[in-house]
This record gives structure tokens, sequence and C-alpha cells, in this order.
């Protein structure tokens, strides 16, 4: 669980130490991406994985309810 939390903050970490950012404007550019990427991380998944378990829990639901309709 520790290092699913963990991957991404350092990934975020070593992102923001790049060479490359020269500008404040690229500074800028690539603190909102690794704003923008913790967002669908730390959001974006738990979102979909939710999504996804009550669509699952409806079909399930009603598989059942036509199987006692039918009984």
């Amino acid at each position: 669980m520790t290092r699913t939390v963990l991957v991404p903050v350092l990934s975020a970490l070593s992102m923001r130490g790049h060479p490359g950012i020269d500008t404040g404007e690229e500074m800028l550019g690539a603190g909102m991406g690794i704003i923008i990427l913790n967002l669908a991380i730390y959001v974006g998944v738990p979102m979909a994985v939710l999504l996804g378990l009550c669509r699952l829990g409806r079909r399930l639901h009603m598989s059942m309810r036509t199987f006692s309709v039918r009984v």
C-alpha cells in the first residue's frame, strides 16, 4: 500500500529535478504537468475503479433479478 502511494510522489519529484528546465515558463509548465499527473493518479484512478465496481454491481444485481423472476 505504501509503495502504491509513494511511487507517484517520487516520480513527480524526479520530474521536478529535470536539468532541461531553464526558464520560468518551462518550470511553470513542468509544475502544471506534475499537478495534472498527481490529480490523475490520486483522483482519476480511484474514481475509475469505483465506477467499474458500481457497473459490475449493477450487472450482477440485474442478472440476479432476472434469475429470480424466471424461477
